[in-house]
């Protein structure tokens, strides 16, 4: 039995578009079904940019099939945890009070690398206020589970 792309690593997901046996379009598009399907339960992502993401994607596509990927990372999805600032994405610590409006304009040294390399960026993770305690709680978001069983939390501070 196949692998299922979501859980295929970056280097595989790599090798396979340089194979052309998979394009970002095709991963991002089920990365963002499996997020649609778990995160009610799970509550791991309190932003998704599912339009952005597949954009990205398919400008991704587009490059691995000319032959000219931007890096080895191109279209390999990710996501970053809230307090990681992320240019039109809410950066709020997981706090409460914190307006979610922005404007956001800045993108941490981080994730400005990983879009110069192409890879596609799915949204935010939810944490802890500050990512302080290592609960899985969030008095902004509520409780984060645990994906391979529910009744409890990821621990640490996403």
């Amino acid at each position: 039995m196949e692998k299922d792309v979501c859980f295929l690593s970056a280097s595989e997901l790599s090798e396979a578009y340089s194979q052309k046996r998979l394009f970002p379009s095709d991963v991002v598009d089920a990365v963002l079904d499996r997020i649609e399907k778990l995160n009610p339960t799970v509550n791991a992502f309190f932003y998704v940019d599912a339009a952005g993401a597949r954009e990205n994607a398919r400008q991704s596509t587009m490059r691995w099939k000319s032959g000219s990927p931007l890096s080895q990372l191109d279209g390999v999805p990710y996501s970053v945890k809230d307090h990681i600032l992320t240019q039109d994405m809410p950066s709020v610590w997981g706090v409460p009070g914190i307006d979610d409006t922005g404007p956001w304009t800045v993108d941490a040294p981080i994730v400005a690398r990983l879009r110069e390399a192409g890879a596609v960026l799915l949204g935010k993770t939810t944490q802890p206020e500050m990512a302080m305690f290592c609960s899985g709680i969030s008095g902004r978001y509520g409780i984060t589970r645990n994906p391979w069983n529910i009744n409890k939390t990821p621990g640490g501070s996403s």
